[in-house]
């Protein structure tokens, strides 16, 4: 896994830590849990908050309710674009949002 991979991680946090509250977590500490989950295998260098941020999202809609709200065709991946990470969305409901 690679942070890149938004839905795995978190989809990973939901079911290793199911007592856990998203919004509670400080970043430093999502950060080293991810990076401890089994399989990852990227460089501390590559997270960014924006990364974060999508990662708790995946974490909060996996517990509030029981599984990824979107369609399985609709996947976000990260595009980096200089110090700026784009989320595109693939399939016919792509939607994006642009790191600021």
């Amino acid at each position: 896994m690679k942070w890149t991979d938004v839905q795995g991680i978190g989809m990973a946090l939901a079911d290793t830590k199911p007592g856990v509250d998203p919004l509670a977590v400080r970043f430093t500490d999502l950060m080293d849990w991810v990076m401890a989950l089994p399989g990852f295998d990227d460089e501390v260098k590559r997270c960014n908050e924006k990364i974060l941020e999508a990662i708790q999202q995946v974490w909060i809609a996996e517990r509030d309710r029981g599984g990824f709200p979107f369609p399985a065709e609709m996947i976000f991946r990260p595009i980096f674009q200089g110090r700026n990470v784009v989320f595109q969305g693939q399939g016919d409901q792509g939607v994006g949002f642009l790191s600021a």
